[in-house]
């Protein structure tokens, strides 16, 4: 029974609630525009501003409405409140914005609730304060109104017999300034703006700041039902959105009777509030108390059901761990836990073998092992530390251990283990690659053997020009030997020729000689450069010429060869290229773009040729193993390219359009001599 009642409660407070904050009307989906009358003599309520725009505490309101309701509000002004209300009867507006609500003329009108409220007050000159103090009555002083806002009833309270009329605030001020009466009955709000706006509040003083109450609302037509309820419920929107508060503070200044309604309003709500909030925790309450029993039953069962399925997930984890520690014994590559003082947890029997070893060596410390302590002994950080997280978990490094034919080659990655203190064991993972490294050397050198032959042929005609210079200085001394002037040109052309030659030899020979296979800090500028002086030789007696933009301060941590030989096939492939299209337009003159970009963290070279171009399909097969348009070619240049590239952490993209040109961009990661402390093979 008492539960029945507080649910009955319950219902009733919350419908009171809503009732207070939340009811709306339905309004007609079909009204999109609204004409809207107001007196442009009243402020602060409703003016028009020195600029033309329409402004004041009821226009604010007005356009909080439409805009909620998606109506185009069309504002007439009008001089006098009489004059909206001739409008609105003569069907020319809808609305009439802010009409004083004791208005007799408005009799046949429907008011909404009230927008805003005030007072009716007695304003005097500072020059009779004293007078009017004193005196019983006003019946010897004259006053000017406004139509309709003082009864009779007000005026005779008063004493006052002689008063001018007006038809709106603004011009009551207007007479009481320019001294057509002795004293002003003004609406409070409006009086205290006008005076403060002509800088004339200090002239004039409030002597009643209360004769009667005076309130403004919005009229409609009796038998529009339509335009009525879509005011009251924007009214009441606006209300309980806390929007009407704050237009009524902004053009509102010491209004006490607007203050205390909303301090009503607001302790209305909150001790609503309040009694909702005592029978919704006392309902709570119970709810809780039969759900908590519910639960406890509930979860003894999960328990239960959690404890079995528990004992599964332990037999599921070591069936696992057997999986895991099956999948590294047999694994070709040699794997390695350590912990962080380098104790052996786990190794596989390729590592054992790797290693060189039979014993069982768990427990012992991984760095006295052969293979895997000289990778470790190699790598120049703290692999421990959290901060290094990033370099453990890169791509695979190579590393070369041992010298000469005893020279082996090993790949490895690292992986980390860690809890809520960071890293607490590492998996060293190795592979035994030569054979491997060995076939890509081989492809390598052939690469290059094929580059040699052809840059031969433009290198023998380099050398051939100085001989026969040289020859003929030769043939000189037998018959001008005696000449000093011979003997002067033989001896400054000789040696230039001579170091021409041995320039040409010494360039080729760094380029035929082995690979180192370890990286070091290069600058990619001076690379560019070498590759020229061996590429150019090609384009002699062709009409091609080349246009260089370089970066001399760039550097690059890669393989210098492997880069260098890169970049020796991608400009001969364009030199071919351009060779080619000369033939059909053996007129034209070709070019040959190499420019170097860099920025915070990438420095890229663009070499671009004006020869045939390739196809979209060329472009997409152009850097796979033994895919060539040439008669001779291997079919091998850009494949390593591209693997060159992967190798220094670099990326390749070639754009390339056939008969126009072809670019091919390459990008490293820029380095500076301090990372080659931290960094290796």
């Amino acid at each position: 029974m008492l539960k029945r009642q507080l649910y009955i409660l319950l219902i009733l407070i919350l419908l009171f609630t809503y009732q207070i904050l939340f009811v709306e009307t339905v309004v007609h989906a079909d009204v999109g525009t609204i004409r809207v009358a107001f007196n442009s003599n009243l402020k602060p309520y409703h003016f028009i501003d020195k600029d033309g725009t329409y402004k004041g505490m009821h226009i604010d309101m007005m356009n909080w409405i439409a805009k909620q309701k998606n109506l185009e509000v069309i504002y007439v002004p009008y001089e006098s409140d009489r004059d909206c209300i001739n409008a609105i009867n003569n069907q020319e507006v809808d609305v009439v914005l802010g009409h004083k609500t004791n208005d007799r003329y408005a009799s046949g009108l429907q008011y909404t609730t009230e927008l805003s409220s005030s007072t009716l007050c007695l304003v005097v000159p500072n020059k009779l304060v004293r007078v009017l103090e004193n005196a019983k009555d006003y019946r010897t002083y004259s006053a000017v109104i406004e139509y309709g806002t003082s009864a009779n009833y007000n005026m005779t309270q008063m004493g006052i017999q002689q008063y001018l009329a007006k038809s709106n605030q603004f011009k009551v001020i207007e007479a009481l300034v320019n001294g057509q009466a002795d004293m002003a009955i003004a609406v409070y709000d409006s009086c205290a703006y006008l005076l403060d706006e002509a800088g004339l509040k200090d002239r004039y003083t409030i002597l009643n700041r209360y004769i009667s109450p005076i309130s403004h609302a919005m009229l409609v037509r009796k038998n529009d039902i339509t335009f009525f309820n879509l005011m009251e419920s924007g009214l009441n929107e606006m209300r309980v959105s806390g929007s009407y508060a704050d237009i009524y503070k902004r053009w509102q200044f010491n209004n006490e009777q607007a203050i205390t309604q909303e301090l009503m309003r607001k302790i209305i709500i909150i001790f609503v509030l309040i009694a909702c909030g005592i029978v919704i925790i006392i309902l709570f309450n119970v709810v809780i108390n039969r759900m908590l029993k519910k639960k406890v039953a509930e979860k003894t069962k999960e328990l239960n059901d959690a404890y079995i399925e528990l004992d599964k997930r332990m037999i599921q984890i070591q069936s696992d761990s057997r999986i895991y520690y099956g999948m590294i014994e047999f694994s070709p590559s040699g794997m390695v836990s350590f912990d962080t003082n380098y104790r052996i947890l786990l190794i596989n029997h390729a590592a054992l073998h790797m290693a060189k070893i039979r014993e069982n060596c768990l427990g012992s410390d991984v760095r006295n092992l052969n293979v895997f302590g000289d990778i470790l002994k190699s790598i120049k950080y703290d692999i421990f530390a959290l901060k290094n997280y990033g370099k453990n978990v890169s791509r695979p490094i190579i590393i070369e251990l041992g010298e000469a034919e005893n020279k082996r080659s090993y790949r490895y990655n690292i992986y980390n283990s860690y809890d809520e203190k960071g890293i607490n064991s590492i998996l060293l993972n190795v592979e035994d690659v030569t054979a491997e490294e060995r076939k890509k050397q081989e492809l390598f050198e052939n690469e290059k053997s094929s580059s040699i032959n052809r840059l031969a042929a433009g290198i023998a005609h380099e050398i051939k020009n100085p001989l026969m210079s040289i020859s003929t200085m030769a043939s000189l001394l037998k018959t001008q030997g005696n000449d000093p002037d011979v003997q002067e040109a033989i001896v400054k052309f000789v040696p230039n020729e001579v170091n021409r030659i041995n320039q040409l030899i010494e360039g080729l020979i760094n380029y035929a000689r082995p690979v180192k296979g370890k990286k070091e800090m290069v600058n990619l500028a001076d690379v560019v450069k070498e590759c020229l002086y061996l590429t150019k030789i090609a384009t002699k007696k062709d009409k091609i010429s080349f246009e260089i933009d370089l970066d001399d301060s760039a550097e690059i941590f890669v393989n210098r060869d492997k880069i260098k030989q890169s970049l020796i096939n991608i400009i001969l492939n364009g030199i071919e290229s351009m060779k080619k299209k000369l033939q059909s337009e053996p007129d034209k003159t070709l070019l040959m773009t190499i420019t170097m970009y860099k920025d915070m963290e990438f420095v890229e070279v663009r070499i671009r040729d004006e020869g045939i171009g390739m196809s979209e399909t060329e472009i997409k097969r152009c850097m796979e193993p033994f895919y060539t348009t040439k008669t001779l070619g291997t079919g091998l240049g850009l494949a390593l390219v591209q693997q060159f590239m992967i190798e220094n952490d670099g990326m390749i993209d070639i754009h390339s359009e056939i008969d126009c040109y072809t670019e091919i961009l390459l990008r490293f990661r820029r380095s500076d001599r301090d990372e080659t402390k931290n960094t290796h093979n």
